[in-house]
């Protein structure tokens, strides 16, 4: 993963450009439009409800990403090995068994609040990440075709769903644990938020239920972050990693323009990056966009899991020691004093 990118945008260029150099133009256009809009509900928007995102069920009873049952678009690709041991594929593929006998029944996964890696393993980039909210997938199955939604749950909603899931095994044993439900959320605490973004706004059931009944319709949200050309601008451009960094950039500069903001918070783990309008240097006409599936690996860490990344872009100025004069670096806003260390050259504590 290129953390640089995920810590300012929650974005791999390098991933993406991948993905597309494997895909046919018609692939790439399947895909396009609706990614990009998820990235704007997710990220820019930081809506508790996704957009209804589609699986296809091969004659081999493996779920795809197109309609085409080939290889390279196996949903189970979508999971990283590293992220929690390995568990969402196991998860992935209990779930694919669920769908298969169980036509027409709602199937519930839930992914839980916590860290994303159990070993503290330096090397694995998953160990300076924490999910601080959950989120619970929801599948229906009808004929060879699988729609999904994806909920964001804060941790009170999560303990009256689940239960305490805060070690290892409850963790994993979740994610291992997809179930047949009838799919009633109404028994939810009417005054217990659902979901509180990263602006501090609670969203509650009856709002909950009334975003997925819309989704549920049809009715297609509007995005004004997005136009009607990005697909064929894309279509005239060679995919490149530059290209489809921008594109990103053009999204979150659109919906700066339009509400007349000069600064934006992307959601993520603690609210994401600070964007402002002068870190997105392109030109208006670029466009492109970020493969995004909900229950995928890149799905969790663009949306919620760069906490501990964030951490390390926002602190204090570097400053002199005040006791012996050593240029110190300056404390990560907002930590906890007792995380603070003393001058290596005095033991000084100086507070910021």
């Amino acid at each position: 993963m290129a953390l640089s990118e995920l810590k300012q945008l929650g974005i791999d260029p390098r991933a993406q450009t991948l993905r597309f150099s494997r895909l046919s133009l018609q692939e790439r256009q399947f895909e396009f439009q609706r990614h990009l809009e998820s990235y704007v509900n997710e990220v820019i928007r930081d809506e508790p409800v996704s957009n209804i995102f589609n699986y296809w069920l091969g004659q081999d009873s493996r779920l795809y990403l197109q309609p085409n049952p080939d290889k390279k678009h196996l949903a189970s690709a979508m999971f990283n090995p590293q992220e929690r041991d390995g568990v969402y594929i196991e998860g992935f593929k209990n779930l694919e068994k669920l769908l298969v006998e169980n036509p027409g029944k709602t199937i519930l996964w839930y992914s839980p609040i916590g860290k994303a890696e159990f070993n503290n393993n330096e090397e694995n980039p998953f160990s300076q990440i924490s999910y601080d909210y959950g989120q619970l997938y929801l599948y229906y199955r009808k004929g060879n075709k699988v729609d999904g939604l994806a909920l964001k749950t804060s941790k009170d909603a999560e303990d009256f769903l689940y239960g305490d899931l805060s070690s290892e095994e409850k963790i994993k044993q979740t994610i291992l644990s997809s179930m047949i439900s009838d799919f009633n959320l109404k028994s939810f605490p009417e005054n217990l938020p659902f979901y509180t973004d990263h602006k501090g706004k609670e969203y509650f059931i009856k709002e909950i239920i009334a975003e997925i009944q819309e989704r549920i319709s049809g009715k297609k949200k509007q995005y004004v972050e997005v136009y009607d050309k990005t697909i064929e601008e894309m279509m005239r451009r060679e995919t490149t990693e530059e290209v489809v960094r921008m594109t990103f950039q053009k999204a979150i500069f659109n919906h700066m323009i339009g509400n007349n903001l000069t600064k934006k918070l992307l959601a993520g783990s603690c609210g994401g990056s600070i964007m402002e309008l002068d870190d997105l240097p392109f030109a208006p006409e670029n466009f492109l966009f970020q493969r995004f599936n909900p229950a995928s690996t890149v799905f969790r860490i663009t949306t919620q899991g760069l906490k501990e990344l964030m951490k390390q872009e926002h602190r204090h100025k570097n400053y002199n020691c005040p006791s012996c004069g050593s240029l110190r670096q300056g404390e990560i806003i907002g930590s906890e004093r007792s995380n603070w260390t003393p001058c290596q050259n005095c033991g000084h504590l100086y507070v910021c």
